[in-house]
């Protein structure tokens, strides 16, 4: 059973596996499932990968991303501007994205708490392949890398209701 910080997130979570998706289709997806569950469906963990898309966080600038919107569609890359924390984030095939959807009320905890058990929780994964993370110094709250050396394993972004305190 998957455990954050010593209590079971619990025995069901939907896993959903839909393979290549545009980012446009996984965010519709995500919304859908995050109703869900905030009306009391189980967890729930989209694993897929997605064309090549760069996105635009809350803190990101269009003058940031080094190419035109224009160029990066003749390249095959579109652009998204997201809700979610941070500057520019590149996704691509072979880049395996997870969506992780909890209902935070039901731990009683926040945004934080929230990232900080996830980025625990992939250090843990990570060492079990025998890689050794860990937590960046530089990064933000809002987007921490997990690195192995000087290269990054993984990022973890949180999209949260404008509700959300903590």
């Amino acid at each position: 059973m998957l455990l954050l910080e010593d209590r079971p997130l619990g025995t069901r979570c939907t896993l959903l596996r839909p393979g290549l998706t545009p980012y446009q289709h996984a965010w519709q997806l995500q919304q859908r499932i995050a109703g869900a569950v905030r009306g009391g469906a189980p967890p729930a963990l989209i694993l897929l990968e997605h064309p090549p898309v760069y996105t635009l966080g809350v803190r990101g600038k269009t003058e940031h991303l080094l190419l035109s919107q224009e160029a990066f569609l003749s390249r095959g890359a579109e652009v998204h501007r997201t809700d979610r924390g941070g500057d520019v984030t590149f996704h691509g095939p072979g880049q395996l994205v997870g969506y992780p959807i909890i209902d935070l009320r039901a731990y009683g905890q926040g945004p934080v708490w929230y990232v900080r058990t996830l980025e625990a929780l992939l250090i843990d994964v990570l060492s079990r392949f025998g890689i050794v993370a860990s937590r960046s110094r530089a990064a933000l709250a809002s987007g921490r890398a997990m690195r192995r050396s000087r290269r990054s394993a993984c990022a973890s972004r949180a999209a949260l209701p404008h509700t959300a305190s903590r």
